[in-house]
């Protein structure tokens, strides 16, 4: 065993969710200047990750070290930069003929993440929905969820205001089900097994919330297979 997390309920997530609505309501006209306030202290933290960061990194992971902090790391960070650079730049209003566009954020994102790249998914979900201007509930996959916790507990400067981000870890049947429910999680953004994504689906229709899945059999548990008398010189360069 390489560390424990707590097992998460409806009821934190239920916490989780009146959190993040209530601050979204309280947001900043300005969406870029609040995006950008949050992503550039993870923007530079991510750089420098501290020993026992990269430690649980690897073996959460299971890469080979030069291999992780290329994956591992390497999309965090270009998530968290291309984000934060794309909140500060953005145009969120635009004129079209005599009509004002305004682009709102959706809201409280719920999201829900895979285990096989645990800190890239969670990165490139929350990152984006935060420069958005959303408020973002997460559950991380409870087989790889270390880093993330322990990231959350860590350096203070990298926390965002409170109910921007909340973190809720446990099993999907019982907190990924929570948050597809809950009334006050506006849409839910899925990466995991069709099963998963199927009831994701169906849960959150209940409250007709916005749904963005990313679903297969059995997410990176289908590596490339060579059929035994497969030559590939003659199938590929």
């Amino acid at each position: 065993m390489i560390g424990s997390i707590p097992d998460g309920t409806a009821d934190d997530v239920d916490k989780a969710g009146q959190g993040c609505s209530r601050r979204i309501r309280r947001l900043v006209t300005d969406v870029a200047e609040e995006a950008g306030q949050v992503l550039y202290p993870h923007r530079r933290r991510s750089r420098r990750p501290h020993g026992r960061d990269r430690h649980d990194r690897d073996r959460e992971a299971g890469m080979p070290k030069w291999l992780s902090q290329i994956v591992q790391a390497g999309l965090p960070i270009n998530s968290f930069n291309t984000a934060g650079a794309l909140a500060e730049s953005y145009d969120y209003e635009s004129t079209v003929g005599n009509s004002l566009v305004v682009k709102e954020p959706v809201g409280v994102v719920g999201c829900i993440t895979p285990w096989n790249y645990p800190l890239h998914q969670i990165a490139a979900k929350v990152a984006y929905a935060m420069a958005a201007g959303c408020t973002v509930v997460l559950k991380p996959s409870e087989i790889a969820p270390l880093r993330r916790v322990r990231a959350r507990r860590g350096d203070q400067r990298c926390r965002p205001p409170a109910g921007v981000f909340n973190l809720v870890t446990g099993v999907g049947p019982v907190v990924g089900e929570a948050i597809a429910a809950h009334p006050d999680i506006d849409m839910v953004s899925f990466t995991g097994s069709t099963r998963a994504g199927k009831r994701v689906a169906e849960v959150a229709s209940q409250t007709l919330k916005r749904v963005a899945a990313r679903a297969r059999r059995q997410v990176g548990q289908h590596p490339p297979r060579r059929p035994r008398r497969c030559r590939l010189r003659e199938v590929g360069p």
